[in-house]
């Protein structure tokens, strides 16, 4: 029997805590999923930024500078 997570609807008889303990961690990897999700797409974001900023200062001879610890 499978019991690590899946489908919350069985075509077999299951225990009552089994069902249970499946509709616990359900939402736990739903939201797993969509932080993980989140942020990949934060990530191409910013690498597509970095990307264009670099490509437009080549044509301007100007590109900003972002510093982690301000001079």
């Amino acid at each position: 029997m499978d019991t690590s997570g899946g489908s919350l609807v069985s075509l077999m008889a299951i225990g009552e805590q089994l069902v249970q303990i499946k509709a616990r961690t359900a939402p736990d990897c739903s939201v797993a999923t969509v932080q993980s999700t989140l942020a990949h797409s934060l990530l191409a974001i910013q690498r597509t930024t970095a990307g264009n900023e670099f490509v437009s200062g080549l044509f301007t001879n100007f590109y900003t500078h972002f510093y982690n610890n301000p001079p």
